[in-house]
């Protein structure tokens, strides 16, 4: 069963998806890298001011590593199902 990866994820309703979040501090200028696990880059962009008020979010996009790695878990576990 061959799936492309980014059709699949919308079918998963409440799948939460592993971001990188890029922070920069609002007066010193410092900068974070921190991970969220969130629905969308909206959310996760979210959660991350809310988290950290005091710092500017940057740039969010998904962790490559962590969403093939779960989409993999995923298909592992249907196939399983099917046996």
């Amino acid at each position: 069963m061959v799936l492309p990866a980014g059709a699949f994820f919308f079918y998963l309703e409440g799948f939460k998806m592993k971001y990188i979040v890029n922070l920069t501090h609002k007066t010193t200028g410092k900068g974070k890298v921190r991970s969220v696990q969130a629905e969308t880059v909206k959310e996760a962009s979210d959660v991350m001011t809310a988290r950290y008020p005091s710092y500017e979010v940057g740039r969010v996009y998904p962790d490559a590593d962590a969403s093939v790695s779960k989409l993999y878990q995923i298909l592992k576990e249907a196939e399983k199902g099917k046996r």
